[in-house]
């Protein structure tokens, strides 16, 4: 689900850069972080942001297995993965709209 949404995500802000309807992000050397490590490429950046949703998923049923039973209830369940799902796919498609407003690949081509 991050990786379709990172995806969408990042053409629809790439489309609104060109007809510039948006303006890019004007990056400094100084402010390196690591959402700017991130790979220009969509599809690139898209799997990483998915791979980084399967840790946060991992994670999750590791803390839940931790410190609950091993039963669940359902409506439980449904609430946690419905929290869970909106969480991710707001962090997957906020790191990807800001990572291609910084895009330099992107600037080059708005010239």
């Amino acid at each position: 689900m991050s990786f379709s949404l990172a995806v969408v995500a990042s053409k629809l802000t790439q489309q609104a850069l060109v007809n510039r309807k948006i303006l890019p992000l004007h990056w400094h050397l100084k402010n390196q972080t690591m959402l700017d490590r991130l790979p220009a490429d969509i599809f690139h950046r898209s799997f990483i942001i998915s791979l980084m949703g399967c840790c946060y998923a991992f994670l999750l049923v590791y803390l839940l297995n931790l410190f609950t039973d091993k039963e669940l209830e359902v409506i439980k369940f449904v609430k946690l993965n419905m929290m869970f799902s909106i969480w991710l796919a707001a962090g997957a498609c906020v790191l990807s709209i800001y990572r291609t407003l910084g895009s330099p690949y992107k600037k080059q081509h708005l010239k």
